[in-house]
């Protein structure tokens, strides 16, 4: 297997809030990848800035170093690569998580033509035909959050993504009571606070909030280590986010009131690694899902066919902006 890789760039419109910073370009590394035998495939390895620790240029880099070995290694099987993983079948230098997940997503798609089926059922037999989407509502960027979710309504989406801890808390609170005067029967909130809230302000806002459909909370606290007593003050289930970056699954499966895992392959890393905790989160009740990092068309397409092998009928966080 051969690739090469270009640099796009794509301008947002509205600015797109990652953490507190709000970004007005994207850019990107698509990867074109070709076997020997003339089968292509089309990836993404675009590092999000404030959530990937590795540049563009470094993710650049690493592949064009990659680029100029890969005619040495050979196409490993699915089974060896979801198994192992890239970079211990091809022994490669530890890995970016940008580059890991764009190389093994080109290798995966290659494969996936080669045995005449799509990826998400390369990745799982039983993936899934559509998916369903959250609508992600931003209160400190949009002037009316209402009208957002009114106008993802018109399009049938039935969960909604809040972000809130950029403004004042009481208006954080209110909003979340106003937004849920205009729910319909089956919707449901999911609250990001990007852990900007203490104990006591979740406790204050969850009696605020008691009877609305509030799915989970992510990363509702900096440290998971200081949830424990979260569950029980709040009544709030939880989702972990960000947590999944710095800290093992084994621990994270201990948090009181977990009901789900998110998974940002930009920034996670490997397929193979996706592939190995959705394993280890058979039997539980836990949900994985998948989430985007505003990639290009490209990496969108290969997130929606994870979303389909691993999600299944939960809604996930891909928005397009391409």
């Amino acid at each position: 297997m051969n690739f090469t890789v270009r640099h796009t760039e794509t301008h947002l419109n509205p600015p797109i809030p990652v953490g507190k910073v709000a970004l007005i370009k994207r850019e990107h590394l698509i990867i074109d990848a070709f076997s020997s035998s003339g089968i292509t495939s089309t990836a993404e390895a675009s590092p999000l800035p404030t959530l990937n620790t590795e540049t563009i240029d470094e993710a650049f880099q690493q592949l064009s170093e990659i680029s100029s070995l890969t005619s040495l290694y050979d196409l490993p099987s699915s089974d060896e690569l979801l198994k192992e993983g890239i970079e211990a079948l091809w022994k490669l230098p530890a890995l970016y998580p940008s580059v890991a997940f764009g190389l093994e997503s080109a290798i995966l798609g290659i494969i996936a033509k080669i045995e005449n089926v799509s990826l998400s059922h390369l990745l799982n037999p039983h993936a899934v035909s559509k998916i369903t989407t959250n609508s992600l509502i931003s209160p400190h960027i949009s002037p009316n959050p209402i009208a957002d979710l009114k106008s993802a309504q018109a399009k049938g989406i039935t969960c909604f993504k809040i972000k809130i801890g950029h403004q004042d808390t009481i208006f954080d609170i209110e909003l979340i009571q106003d937004l849920a005067m205009h729910l319909n029967d089956n919707d449901t909130l999911r609250l990001d606070s990007n852990g900007s809230w203490d104990i006591e302000t979740w406790a204050a806002a969850a009696k605020e909030w008691e009877g609305i459909p509030i799915e989970y909370i992510e990363d509702p606290m900096p440290n998971p280590d200081d949830l424990h007593h979260f569950h029980d003050m709040t009544r709030l289930n939880i989702a972990a986010d960000q947590w999944t970056l710095t800290h093992p699954l084994e621990d994270l499966l201990y948090i009181p009131g977990l009901t789900a895992i998110i998974i940002k392959p930009t920034a996670f890393g490997a397929i193979s690694k996706i592939h190995r905790y959705k394993q280890q989160l058979k039997g539980t009740h836990l949900n994985l899902v998948i989430s985007n990092c505003f990639e290009a068309k490209e990496g969108r397409d290969i997130l929606i066919e994870l979303a389909k092998a691993y999600s299944g009928a939960t809604p996930v966080g891909i928005q397009g902006h391409d």
